[in-house]
């Protein structure tokens, strides 16, 4: 009988051991998907642009790198915003922060098609990576400018409303080219486009 008894508090001893064993691992499962949410989140801090909604800069590279090779009927677009350093010191930062966003907006419907990746490099500057040939590139980057150029901006304090246009540089992603010499090519035309007037698409 003693021996009964013995093994019956040593069976309940170890069920209230597992009882509580199995407390500590779903509080532990619980505080491992709150760290997961935090790096989550810590990672898309890393590689979205708070104030235009944007990939980075090197969240871009990278996915218009694998866009490129999953279809190399690729271009890239330089984007530029003309004199927004004037927006800034006219109307004030925050003005400028709306075209940041608005920017952001009208480049991020893009990029929701499907077809591109879209990025602020920093600053004023802005890239896509989009499928297609010159032409449909060309194409693109005049809508995407005349969309900018149709923006309509506003200062309450000061009772204003203005615009902006941008710039825009576009280059096909050649065979052997790397990323880095298609973006500087892009920008080339970006600045050629720039000195002819601004406001204005310019391809090779």
């Amino acid at each position: 009988m003693e021996r009964e008894r013995l093994l019956a508090e040593n069976l309940l001893s170890i069920r209230h051991l597992l009882s509580h064993l199995q407390g500590e691992v779903t509080a532990l499962e619980s505080s491992w998907s709150q760290v997961l949410l935090v790096l989550s989140k810590l990672e898309d801090a890393c590689r979205i642009d708070e104030l235009s909604g944007l990939h980075r800069r090197q969240a871009f590279r990278d996915e218009a790198e694998k866009l490129y090779q999953s279809n190399p009927s690729v271009g890239v677009m330089l984007i530029d915003l003309d004199h927004f350093k004037k927006v800034n010191d006219t109307y004030g930062h925050a003005a400028g922060d709306q075209v940041i966003r608005a920017v952001g907006e009208i480049l991020g419907r893009f990029q929701a098609a499907g077809r591109c990746v879209a990025g602020r490099l920093g600053g004023e500057e802005f890239a896509i990576a989009l499928r297609g040939d010159e032409a449909e590139l060309v194409g693109t980057a005049e809508l995407i400018r005349r969309l900018i150029a149709r923006a309509e901006f506003e200062c309450p304090k000061m009772g204003i409303a203005w615009s902006c246009t941008a710039s825009l540089g576009v280059q096909v992603w050649g065979p052997g080219l790397s990323l880095d010499q298609v973006l500087a090519q892009a920008d080339e035309r970006l600045y050629r486009a720039k000195d002819l007037g601004r406001n204005r698409v310019l391809a090779a």
